[in-house]
């Protein structure tokens, strides 16, 4: 039987663990973030295609999310190589840059009169890849950083806070998409990057 006071207490201590582990708590604020960027931007990208750059919603794929998808696939082979010479941190750090300048050169996109559609795709696979350098990473150092017996927790925890950390962004997002316009609000979300790479650049190492 699901006891209401049991869920909320065990899900209070893993908060309690992470909170006093910022080995652990920063990784996992991290995903969170890119977690929100990436549901964001899932949910604007018919409306981008359509009214930004012209197109109709069945290229959306084609022109988006088949060339992020190739982008994501190509960081993940190499990132084994990548991690043998780099610092996991200074991957996510090159993940957050990444994915900002994506974002602004999908902000800029719709007003480029000729190749907006291969510089479309072109961004899209660098976004796609900056996910993955901000996701994966972190994912590793969680794992790592966590010990075996609170992993479930953690990830329980994670899950958890996932799911309320995405839904009040989602709808301010949306209302700031009609409000100011898709690109402002690229160039926000971009912003907000170049502020997380600026904090894990100081704050990372502590």
């Amino acid at each position: 039987s699901f006891k209401v006071n049991k869920f909320w207490n065990d899900f209070t201590l893993g908060y309690k663990f992470i909170r006093s582990h910022n080995e652990i708590l920063m990784p996992l604020l991290v995903i969170i973030f890119s977690q929100i960027f990436v549901a964001i931007i899932s949910s604007i990208l018919p409306s981008y295609t359509k009214t930004e750059l012209g197109l109709d919603l069945k290229h959306v794929s084609l022109v988006l999310v088949v060339p992020a998808a190739i982008g994501a696939l190509i960081f993940t082979y190499y990132l084994p190589k990548l991690l043998k010479k780099f610092r996991k941190i200074i991957i996510i750090k090159s993940g957050l840059i990444g994915a900002g300048l994506s974002l602004v050169g999908l902000a800029v996109l719709p007003y480029l009169t000729r190749y907006s559609v291969l510089f479309g795709a072109i961004a899209a696979i660098l976004l796609g890849a900056s996910s993955a350098a901000i996701t994966l990473p972190s994912q590793t150092l969680l794992q790592e950083k966590t010990p075996a017996w609170f992993r479930g927790r953690v990830y329980g925890s994670l899950s958890f806070m996932l799911i309320i950390a995405t839904s009040i962004p989602l709808l301010a997002a949306a209302t700031m998409a009609d409000v100011m316009g898709i690109p402002i609000l690229l160039i926000i979300m971009a912003l907000a990057l170049f502020i997380g790479y600026l904090f894990i650049h100081r704050k990372g190492d502590h």
